[in-house]
Formats: structure tokens, C-alpha cells, sequence
């Protein structure tokens, strides 16, 4: 049988795939763990791959991050120090552990009362900051794709994050004038943080520009990059 003459777990592939499209998470996770134990190498790596994405699609950030961090350290292992660089499947798996952070630091949400806030923007820096250090690690690996969608991401972690602290709850009651002053002491942090937001796309870009990447992710950069740079020149 002409079957017989193709890579089982590239089978599995493609039966996990089918099962993907048609909404079957339990489906693609039992063909990708069946398959893994007769893989290996690239093969391997990106079946371990889909089964952690299946993770980050459902919500499941916890189980997503513990395999995408097992994927990293096989292909680590894998590959000798030389060979890190531009390799897109170790890119992608500190990629999408950025994502994690990113998504978890959306669902916060900072509202009244005052104590709350206080704790909700705290647990919101610190997403931040363990996002963007996944992210970091990404773009240092200089991938054509992953590497600059990871500095993408950065910068947009960073907007959204402003973006989050700019619309908090604030008391109903509040007077015009003492409204108008919170405001203005937000003005230069959230200016801060866009700055930080800049900066990463203009490093992103300088990293595409120096490594001779041309694309559309680096087109997306660049957008976002205007886009920020216009915000940024009319709010001062």
C-alpha cells in the first residue's frame, strides 16, 4: 500500500490538522501524542508545537506555557549554540509564551475600589514585564517571521497597557477640575510607556533592516510604528 511508503507521524500531521479544522482539540492532541513516539527532530518538534498551540487556542494558558517551555529546551538541546540563530521553531514557541502573557495581562481589567486597582495594576506590570522578556528572547534569535512579530507584539503589549491604564474606572462623582487633574499626571506615564512602545518598534525594525528581512510583518512594524509616532506628536 502507497501508505505504507509515508512517514507515519506525517500521517499524524495531517489527521491532527484535519481534526484542528474541524473544532476537535481532543481529536489533533491524540494523533499528535501518538505520533511523537515515533518522531523525531524537526518533525517531532512541530507536532510538540501544535499540541501546546491546542492548548493556547482553548484558553488553557497554564498546560500551553509547561509545553511550549518543554519544546524549547528539546530544541535547545537539540541544536549546538551556532545554529539558534534564525531558527524558526525556537522563535515561535518563546513567540507564542510571550502571546500567553499578553492575552492574561488583557483579561485585566483595572477597576475601583482604589485597593483593587492598586493590586490589578501591579499584576498587570508584572504580565508585562514577563511577556515582553519572552518576546525579548524572540526577537534576539533574529527569525525573518517570529522575530519580528515578537517585536510587533511588544510594541503593541506596551500601547495596550497604556491604553488599559488611560480608560480605568474612575468615580462617578469625581469633579470636572479633579478630573481634569488626573489626567494630566497620567500625561507623561502614559507618554512613557508609548515611548517604550516606540522604541521597541524602532529596534525591531532596525534588527529587520540590519538582518536584510523584507515582509509583511516588518510592513506591519513599520504601520504601527506611524501609527504610534502620529498619536505620540499630537498628544504633546
Amino acid at each position: 500500500c502507497f501508505l505504507k511508503q509515508i512517514d507515519h507521524p506525517r500521517l499524524r500531521i495531517i489527521a491532527a490538522d484535519y481534526s484542528g479544522e474541524l473544532g476537535r482539540t481532543d481529536g489533533l492532541r491524540v494523533h499528535l501524542v501518538e505520533g511523537m513516539g515515533s518522531a523525531s527532530g524537526d518533525l517531532l518538534e512541530e507536532m510538540m508545537f501544535m499540541h501546546a498551540k491546542s492548548r493556547f487556542d482553548e484558553g488553557d494558558y497554564h498546560l500551553a506555557e509547561k509545553e511550549l517551555d518543554e519544546l524549547q529546551k528539546h530544541i535547545l538541546d537539540r541544536l549546538q549554540i551556532k545554529k539558534h540563530q534564525g531558527h524558526a521553531g525556537l522563535a515561535r514557541a518563546y513567540y507564542w509564551n510571550g502571546e500567553i502573557y499578553r492575552r492574561l495581562s488583557l483579561k485585566i481589567k483595572m477597576k475601583l475600589p482604589k485597593e483593587r486597582m492598586k493590586r490589578d495594576l501591579l499584576i498587570k506590570r508584572n504580565l508585562f514585564r514577563q511577556g515582553e522578556s519572552f518576546f525579548y528572547v524572540a526577537v534576539k534569535i533574529r527569525n525573518s517571521e517570529w522575530s519580528v512579530r515578537s517585536g510587533l507584539s511588544m510594541g503593541l503589549m506596551a500601547e495596550e497597557f497604556a491604553n488599559d491604564i488611560l480608560t480605568a474606572e474612575i468615580p462617578t462623582d469625581l469633579p470636572e477640575e479633579a478630573l481634569s487633574l488626573y489626567f494630566e499626571e497620567l500625561k507623561p506615564y502614559i507618554e512613557q510607556i508609548r515611548s517604550e512602545a516606540m522604541d521597541y518598534y524602532d529596534r525591531t525594525l532596525r534588527m529587520a533592516g540590519r538582518m536584510g528581512f523584507r515582509n509583511s510583518w516588518v510592513d506591519r512594524v513599520t504601520a504601527a510604528k506611524e501609527k504610534l509616532s502620529k498619536l505620540l506628536g499630537s498628544s504633546r
